[in-house]
């Protein structure tokens, strides 16, 4: 695909290694070959595949923020300019406890070669900054794979709490909830 200068309109966020910033439909293959890789899809079973679908999580994402003034950035490594993930908060509009309505979902991947350097924190806490100063509601929640340790373990270390388990798509998920501020 060409170069494409067009952002979703996100904030541009940057950290000590990373740049986030709103998808571009240049940014289709990258995300492709991140949301199809078995260890990234290891604890995200529904996460899309087929091309058609990692485009319309692209087209998804730009209008959550025309729609909802929040959504999806891709994660940038600064000094190599490579994507290595995709993260932000949602609204699926099935929030999987009453207790949660009306608090978007957050949620992040990392390509798996870039697993394991910190990025998934470091980009994860530039994003909980911003919503702590720019969204309206009381906090934000996410759904994590029981198995899936290093989540988990960031979530808690973000100040994530566990309200729930549930089961989807035959996964035992913790339900987190981080109030703002958190």
């Amino acid at each position: 695909m060409k170069s494409d200068p067009f952002e979703t309109p996100a904030p541009r966020l940057v950290t000590p290694r990373l740049t986030l910033r709103g998808a571009r439909a240049s940014d289709l293959d990258d995300l492709m070959a991140i949301t199809s890789d078995p260890e990234v899809r290891r604890y995200i079973p529904h996460l899309q595949q087929s091309r058609r679908d990692v485009w319309h999580r692209l087209l998804r994402q730009a209008g959550q923020w025309v729609l909802q003034g929040f959504g999806g950035w891709m994660v940038v490594e600064t000094s190599s300019g490579q994507i290595v993930g995709q993260i932000g908060f949602h609204d699926h509009q099935e929030p999987p406890l009453p207790l949660l309505d009306g608090l978007p979902e957050a949620g992040w991947l990392i390509a798996s070669a870039a697993q394991g350097k910190g990025f998934a924190r470091e980009a994860v806490a530039a994003a909980l900054r911003w919503a702590d100063q720019s969204l309206r509601g009381e906090g934000v929640f996410c759904k994590i794979d029981a198995q899936n340790t290093a989540s988990l373990r960031l979530a808690i270390n973000l100040r994530f709490l566990e309200v729930s388990r549930m089961f989807e798509d035959e996964c035992e998920l913790v339900v987190l909830l981080r109030e703002r501020g958190g």
